[in-house]
């Protein structure tokens, strides 16, 4: 299909289904925001969490390391498809196993995701007739969606942690930095590469897609102390050699 004529279906809920989607989530909510296996630096879909709490994060962080000479290396992970590749049995065992949702709450979200299926309507011609099963993605434009999707890919903050990188997400944006000194480059580099690797492997296993080859490479070094660190030449991520750019 012609790339130009590819858009991004969204849900057309009707009215009732949006009153009983809000409530679930304000019954939900607290109990998942509260739980430690939520990612705190997902700053998206949340009440004051924004673009503008994800700079200011990043950029104090960043200004951490220049005042100990310091540099950033930043890397800005390229995903595609994100939302729709969410697998339904494992956004199920998410609730269960990761977030601790059981019973009647749990069985409710298994009706929600079962037997799904989509059309396409534009202008009066419609798809109804041959309705196609929807085992995929978190349902664009409806309350419940945004929430379930954080929920998925919250698994990547262990991931990330475990390596003792510092990360970022934006909705589907993930953002990975670390912040060395000229002794240690060479170390926290070799470090991060397998952090890429890392978080590679766990999307391929859960769905999402990432693109190494399109993922960008940054490093920030404060004027003053350019000469106390090593710039770096290129990072792998995950299979492809990324050379750093002057702006992401």
């Amino acid at each position: 299909m012609d790339s130009t004529l590819m858009i991004r279906l969204t849900s057309n809920l009707n009215t009732v289904s949006k009153v009983l989607e809000r409530l679930v989530l304000s019954r939900v909510i607290l109990h998942d925001s509260s739980s430690p296996s939520f990612d705190a630096v997902q700053s998206a879909y949340r009440r004051q969490h924004s673009t503008e709490t994800a700079l200011l994060k990043i950029t104090i962080d960043i200004h951490a390391g220049f005042d100990t000479h310091q540099s950033t290396i930043f890397v800005a992970l390229d995903q595609s498809a994100t939302f729709d590749c969410v697998d339904h049995k494992i956004m199920i065992s998410r609730f269960e196993h990761t977030f601790g949702v059981t019973d009647l709450t749990l069985s409710w979200f298994v009706s929600y995701f079962a037997v799904r299926s989509m059309s396409v309507r534009r202008c009066d011609i419609s798809s109804a007739a041959a309705l196609t099963p929807c085992d995929y993605g978190v349902p664009q434009g409806s309350a419940l969606g945004p929430l379930c999707f954080n929920l998925y890919v919250a698994p990547l903050l262990c991931v990330i942690g475990s390596f003792g990188v510092w990360h970022h997400q934006y909705a589907d944006d993930t953002r990975m930095y670390i912040v060395a000194s000229k002794a240690d480059l060479k170390a926290n580099i070799n470090t991060f590469e397998k952090c890429t690797a890392a978080v590679h492997q766990w999307l391929l296993h859960n769905g999402p897609q990432l693109n190494p080859s399109k993922s960008e490479v940054i490093q920030f070094t404060a004027g003053r102390g350019r000469e106390q660190v090593d710039h770096v030449s290129s990072l792998q991520v995950s299979d492809a050699a990324i050379q750093p750019s002057h702006t992401i």
